[in-house]
């Protein structure tokens, strides 16, 4: 009776401790909703806010993003917004915004090898999100795309796989203001 007392004991101080763990890492988060976007999203630590040239195509065509990063011990979480125009045939349609991204993987020319493989392992078949799986030098990650009416986004996550649970809270906190 004694140990079955003690063993119950052991699991709820254990379960206590372990929830207090997780509703910890998850207050963590930092919310963030930048003046002129149409999102917000929550990361891990406090973000930095880059403005990053991409090569786009073959042609001499780049495109300036602003993208927020979140560095944690062996992980960099992504997120950008890249708004739809006409203008700018690379992001007339989601099926060009694609093109584009997985173009600039490829163009590192004398940089850091990049690639890119498509992951139909997630269900995006709405067609609105595309998930790849990345890899940046030695780092392997996860890249998703996702298509609103009016934008873009592209939220990625090196050092992270698919099935990861903080990679798959990262993506959850994605609030799109249409």
């Amino acid at each position: 009776m004694f140990i079955r007392s003690l063993v119950f004991l052991i699991i709820s101080v254990t379960f206590a401790f372990s929830a207090r763990i997780v509703s910890a890492h998850q207050a963590s988060w930092q919310k963030i909703a930048s003046v002129g976007t149409t999102f917000t999203i929550s990361m891990p630590t406090p973000a930095l806010d880059s403005m990053r040239l991409i090569e786009w195509d073959d042609k001499p065509n780049m495109v300036h993003v602003n993208f927020y990063e979140s560095l944690t011990p062996g992980r960099c979480y992504l997120a950008g917004e890249f708004f739809r125009t006409d203008r700018f045939g690379g992001l007339a349609s989601f099926e060009d915004f694609v093109a584009g991204i997985e173009y600039s993987f490829k163009a590192r020319r004398g940089e850091v090898v990049a690639s890119l493989s498509f992951d139909p392992e997630p269900d995006l078949s709405d067609g609105k999100a595309k998930q790849y799986r990345v890899q940046l030098s030695h780092y392997q990650g996860v890249l998703r795309l996702i298509r609103t009416e009016n934008a873009f986004y592209a939220l990625m996550a090196l050092g992270a796989d698919e099935k990861d649970a903080v990679l798959q809270h990262f993506f959850r906190r994605l609030r799109l203001d249409q």
